[in-house]
């Protein structure tokens, strides 16, 4: 969905991911938005880890959305990530709150959950999967051991998290102000169930010279 909007304002794409099926689904979902596009977007299977030997550096932005929680250290694919930026070159990281995973258990009335979570940042859904909740202010040290600085940061699902898929209603566009507004400040995006952090590359890093 990013990678069509992206290409719809006439940047040029490209979409890692290392499941040969979730690639096939965002090229059918690509494809019959292409010929109308002023951007592009192309496809490329591996893991983020082998980034830019995959697909080069100095790219202008760099997203990394809904993967930092599955893993049990971000560290490792923060670094590389960093390397594929030009100077002045965005990355943005979206994330679960390590602070917020009991709260978030409360307001779905998983009472044994919220416990747990007050004690760990693992949680287990329900069809297995373990994901971590991330320490937002472990994440900017990291990013900052490469000359990468906070532009900005926002919280995700402030209001609506605890609806899990049940639709909004009708009402829509009155909960996307809402969750927009109080995204933006303190306290109510520090309860969010993500954080949307956006930072700034401050020095060129060695790269294979593709863009």
């Amino acid at each position: 969905m990013q990678a069509r909007m992206l290409a719809h304002r006439g940047h040029h794409v490209t979409v890692l991911d290392p499941d040969e099926n979730m690639l096939a689904k965002a090229r059918t979902a690509w494809l019959p938005h292409a010929d109308n596009s002023p951007g592009s977007v192309s496809f490329c299977q591996g893991i983020g880890e082998q980034a830019p030997q995959l697909v080069g550096a100095d790219w202008d932005a760099v997203l990394c959305h809904g993967v930092l929680m599955y893993l049990q250290d971000p560290a490792p694919l923060l670094h590389v990530l960093t390397q594929c930026l030009r100077p002045e070159g965005l990355i943005s990281l979206l994330a679960y709150q390590a602070d917020v995973l009991a709260m978030q258990r409360g307001l779905a009335r998983d009472w044994d959950g919220a416990l747990k979570a007050l004690h760990s940042p693992v949680e287990y859904s329900s069809i297995g999967t373990i994901s971590f909740g991330v320490d937002r202010t472990e994440i900017l040290r990291i990013l900052a051991e490469d000359h990468i600085d906070l532009v900005q940061w926002y919280g995700v699902r402030v209001f609506t998290e605890h609806l899990d898929d049940e639709p909004v209603g009708n009402d829509f566009d009155r909960v996307l102000e809402a969750e927009w507004e109080v995204g933006r400040v303190d306290p109510y995006r520090r309860v969010a169930r993500h954080f949307h952090l956006i930072a700034r590359s401050k020095v060129a890093h060695h790269s294979s010279g593709t863009s």
